[in-house]
């Protein structure tokens, strides 16, 4: 750099900085800085220093919302399952872009995060979801050198209030079997009510993963829904071998007829 740059007042309490990068050939970096006279010079001498070691960001025009579909297409894509990914899409899409989409990213601060998350109607935790989703954004655009900060660290993760979990009682889970009994549902929802599994790996059993004699399941994958032109996919879970209900329900072999048709 071949100068400390020029600061020149340009309102009450604006600045631009002008300075150069390099003689020859000659580049030259400008700056609106705010603030008083010595704040101005102070964030000048930053941006100098920053220069000097190799950490300078280059201000440029992208816009929140460029980096969101920049880090969907080159990072989440690829490294995340596609019903997280249909997930932080949508979060991103309704709650994010419309609020501060169209701020420049270098210029993001923590009380746009915190405003745009005062003014979310949605439940605690989605709030909450949606800040992670956030905080992961903004760590890639620092390790990226996009920012030079990820503002999301100086922001309080929105609080959710702790609920107690409402489960069905006995008589309850008595009356759900004798209303379902007979009918194709019975055994899914007795292996749910017995073992605890997901959804996707309920419906991603298949009669080589289930050891009646032995009274055991094996989870070996899931299925999730996507946003794709097949509509499911499977995917790996956790692997595990889980006890079946006990007494395990009988399976009558119309059923399984019926269910091999099904499928």
């Amino acid at each position: 750099m071949s100068g400390p740059g020029n600061l020149t007042r340009r309102g009450e309490s604006s600045w631009r900085f002008k300075f150069e990068v390099s003689a020859n050939p000659r580049v030259t970096k400008y700056h609106t800085l705010r603030g008083t006279k010595k704040q101005a010079q102070e964030q000048a001498a930053k941006i100098v220093a920053q220069y000097a070691t190799g950490q300078y960001v280059d201000q440029d025009r992208q816009t929140v919302a460029a980096f969101i579909e920049r880090w969907l297409r080159d990072w989440a894509a690829g490294n995340i399952s596609n019903k997280t990914y249909s997930r932080y899409e949508e979060l991103l899409r309704v709650h994010v872009l419309p609020k501060i989409g169209a701020i420049p990213i270098q210029r993001l601060r923590a009380a746009d995060l915190q405003g745009l998350y005062a003014g979310l109607k949605v439940a605690d935790r989605t709030r909450l979801h949606i800040h992670r989703v956030i905080h992961r954004m903004l760590r890639h655009a620092a390790q990226w050198s996009v920012v030079h900060q990820n503002v999301a660290t100086l922001v309080d993760a929105p609080s959710v209030k702790s609920t107690e979990i409402e489960i069905l009682t006995a008589a309850e889970i008595a009356r759900v079997l004798e209303a379902l009994r007979g009918k194709s549902l019975y055994p899914i929802v007795v292996t749910a009510l017995g073992t605890g599994l997901r959804r996707g790996e309920l419906l991603a059993l298949r009669w080589k993963d289930v050891d009646l004699d032995g009274a055991k399941l094996h989870v070996q994958q899931s299925l999730e829904q996507t946003t794709s032109a097949a509509g499911w996919c499977s995917k790996r879970p956790r692997h595990a071998t889980v006890a079946a209900p006990s007494p395990c329900p009988p399976l009558p072999s119309p059923y399984c007829a019926s269910t091999g048709r099904r499928r």
